[in-house]
């Protein structure tokens, strides 16, 4: 999953985002936008625990 978040993986990403914001109707920016900080905060918890284990 860090591959999809840090960009390796980004159009299998972009292409449900896609998919989700067309049928919410929501514009795919303002939800990335929203996404994001979430998005960075799983990213590091997910790395500092698999250093910690």
């Amino acid at each position: 999953m860090g591959c999809v978040w840090s960009g390796g993986g980004v159009l299998i990403a972009w292409s449900s985002l896609i998919a989700v914001t067309g049928f919410a109707r929501v514009p795919v920016l303002d939800l990335a936008r929203k996404a994001f900080v979430p998005m960075i905060a799983g990213l590091v918890a997910a790395t500092l625990f698999a250093v910690v284990v």
